[in-house]
């Protein structure tokens, strides 16, 4: 092996040991992107569900209300 194919050699070496970092990090990067994401979702449903869980009584007295109202006007209605 002369001295011209070893410096190609050891180019070549050094070029995939720089590529092979650089994907490294980018395989990291899109990990650590995905785990952000996921955790995104994880707060957006979970806060999702606290406002349902914190919100639903006064929802729910507000839709008796609601029907308790029909029944009276229907009640005056039915005594013209």
């Amino acid at each position: 092996m002369d001295q011209e194919e070893r410096e190609l050699l050891r180019r070549t070496a050094k070029l995939a040991q720089e590529n092979n970092q650089m994907l490294k990090k980018m395989r990291r990067s899109a990990f650590f992107g995905k785990l952000l994401h996921l955790f995104y979702w994880v707060v957006i449903i979970g806060l999702s569900v606290a406002v349902y869980y914190y919100v639903e009584p006064y929802v729910r007295t507000g839709i008796d209300l609601y029907g308790e109202a029909g029944q009276k006007i229907q009640e005056l209605r039915e005594l013209q």
